[in-house]
């Protein structure tokens, strides 16, 4: 066997030697950083997880969530939130806010969506100051219309008419949901007397 014949063995030896610092240098140039690359990279999104979810756990705490954080696999696991005793009385005294800041448009949507929760008094508060908002809009709207439609192109004109539109049909729906609050009715239901139910305005303009 060539390989076997002690004249082949210093040859054998020296391209042993060239094949070994090859590999090595491709091994210590290309392989080992990228392992070592994707080991550094899985520890720091262990340690971001770590860290988020003591966070998660921080900020459901300060708003009166409880938060059960699964612990660490190799799967990320959910976190479930419930709401404490604390959670729930909070949500409680937000509830039975009824300052200015509940009539303007996003809080009263929010406070309107969680009526069925809030006491009488409060519902009627914020309807009333609702309404009072929502007049002085359309009031504004009118004061624009009488002043200056002869200087609006006609699509302002229209979009100013939409928006009085939409002003005059949000009053008298709040007119009727607070004559339904006061009556101990509940919207969406008849009166004995035959009342026609409460229906939220459409954004459509009536023709």
């Amino acid at each position: 066997m060539p390989q076997l014949e002690v004249s082949t063995f210093l040859p054998q030896l020296v391209w042993l030697a060239i094949t070994f610092v090859i590999l090595y240098l491709l091994m210590a140039g290309i392989g080992l950083p990228r392992v070592g690359g994707a080991i550094e990279a899985r520890r720091r999104r262990v340690d971001d997880d770590l860290a988020r979810a003591a966070q998660l756990k921080t900020e459901a705490e300060a708003a009166g969530l409880g938060a059960e954080i699964p612990p660490m696999t190799s799967r990320r696991g959910r976190i479930v939130y419930k709401i404490t005793a604390d959670g729930k009385e909070r949500f409680q005294d937000l509830l039975a806010q009824a300052g200015p800041e509940t009539f303007d448009d996003p809080a009263f949507g929010v406070h309107f969506a969680f009526f069925a929760r809030t006491d009488q008094q409060t519902r009627i508060r914020i309807l009333e100051g609702r309404r009072r908002r929502v007049e002085e809009r359309r009031e504004g709207l009118r004061d624009v219309l009488a002043r200056a439609a002869e200087r609006l192109d006609a699509y302002t004109l229209e979009l100013q008419r939409h928006g009085l539109d939409s002003c005059e049909r949000e009053v008298r729906w709040l007119e009727e949901l607070i004559a339904t609050e006061r009556s101990g009715q509940t919207p969406g239901h008849a009166d004995a007397g035959g009342k026609p139910k409460v229906v939220p305005p459409s954004d459509t303009p009536e023709r």
